[in-house]
């Protein structure tokens, strides 16, 4: 029965994001017809799409100052930003030893909800964060949701740039979230081994990364086994983090040199 809730939750979860991908694709000819409108209307064959030429003397561009550059931070960023800049060492070692303390408590608020609920609350997770999907091709739909509301004669060729990466930004994700939905549907009829392939990745993982370091350090000394424990999570999440960066760094070197974010 265990496993056939499971089953359902991995087929239902795949289906609601090719769903939801499919709903979010229907604006995609809209964007196409903008970026074709400017293009009949102004010469970009001349223009530089390689990410050394910037283009700053256009709607695109102040758009992405106003929204972007300028943004202003509430109180509590503002505190941290100037405790970062007066404080630098002392602000980074208490993010994260923050960072440490809250994954630890929610790795184990999360063991003790699939104790409840199973693995399906698992499945729903990962459904969510792929229908949230990363924040590019968001702020390139609300960027050119804004250009749509622009005369035409307002714009000019070097908008041009900046509506074609961002088109390209949200059909990549969308050919990106679809296939991860089609990737979940299909491996439904097997869901049941996840749950075994999970543990046994937690178990390497936790051995070799947390508690096999943590015990031989606190043979040593005690405080600084909880001081690795605290620790060793936001240096692996910066660590996957920067190999993702290193990773995605050649694709999105045009992206992030025309916006300039």
């Amino acid at each position: 029965m265990i496993q056939l809730e499971l089953n359902i939750a991995v087929l239902a979860t795949g289906s609601v994001i090719l769903a939801y991908t499919i709903w979010r694709s229907r604006r995609i000819a809209d964007y196409k017809r903008t970026m074709m409108t400017i293009t009949e209307e102004y010469d970009v064959q001349t223009l530089d799409f390689s990410g050394e030429t910037k283009y700053t003397r256009c709607k695109s561009h102040e758009w992405i100052m106003d929204n972007m550059m300028r943004k202003k931070h509430g109180r509590l960023g503002t505190w941290f930003q100037e405790h970062l800049h007066d404080n630098t060492l002392a602000a980074a070692l208490w993010v994260g030893f923050v960072i440490g303390m809250a994954a630890i408590i929610l790795g184990l608020v999360a063991i003790r909800s699939i104790e409840i609920a199973g693995m399906s609350i698992v499945v729903f997770g990962v459904g969510a964060l792929v229908l949230l999907g990363p924040g590019g091709p968001k702020v390139s739909e609300d960027f050119l949701q804004a250009i749509e509301k622009y005369p035409l004669a307002d714009l000019c060729d070097e908008d041009f740039v900046y509506v074609k990466i961002s088109y390209d930004s949200i059909k990549n994700w969308l050919i990106t979230s679809g296939i991860i939905g089609v990737s979940i549907i299909a491996i439904s009829p097997w869901a049941e081994m996840i749950p075994i392939g999970l543990a046994v990745a937690i178990a390497v993982f936790s051995e070799v990364v947390l508690w096999g370091p943590a015990l031989v350090l606190m043979e040593i000394w005690f405080p600084l086994a909880i001081m690795y424990l605290g620790a060793v999570v936001p240096i692996l999440v910066l660590l996957s983090m920067t190999i993702t960066r290193r990773i995605r760094g050649r694709t999105d070197e045009r992206e992030s040199s025309a916006y300039q974010w």
